[in-house]
């Protein structure tokens, strides 16, 4: 739980930013700040989301295995939501927050949903590369 509080503490600084992301240009930009984030394939949006992708975190090399597995860390799995507009994807990551077990996200006009089972350890790294993303 505090994962999660912290995390979405963390990335509310600074996303007020005007810029507009493509899923394509967020990750190149995620991947430039030195976080592996790989899109997956596109899927259905019942929401108001213009875009909707599932996104992995790989494990990062060295990572410990998760108890009672023999290969090394998990790595982190979700969804990211591209909006038209940054108050979409806030009213996402508003909703994320008061979801229990999913790890939010912002940055712009791009949310990520996090799913809880995997590492931590990915979810801060994305965290704190957003937070550069914005702030720039």
């Amino acid at each position: 739980m505090w994962l999660t509080t912290g995390l979405a503490g963390l990335l509310f600084i600074g996303c007020g930013s005007t810029q507009m992301f493509t899923a394509s240009e967020f990750v190149d930009r995620i991947n430039a700040e030195g976080v592996s984030i790989e899109l997956g394939r596109k899927l259905p949006t019942g929401s108001n989301a213009k875009e909707l992708y599932a996104v992995t975190l790989p494990p990062l090399r060295g990572e410990p295995a998760p108890p009672g597995g023999s290969e090394g860390g998990r790595g982190a799995g979700g969804t990211l939501y591209v909006f038209d507009d940054t108050g979409a994807a806030h009213d996402q990551f508003d909703a994320c927050r008061r979801s229990g077990g999913l790890l939010c996200s912002r940055a712009a006009n791009i949310a990520i949903v996090l799913n809880d089972e995997g590492s931590g350890l990915e979810a801060q790294r994305l965290a704190v590369a957003m937070r550069r993303l914005v702030s720039q």
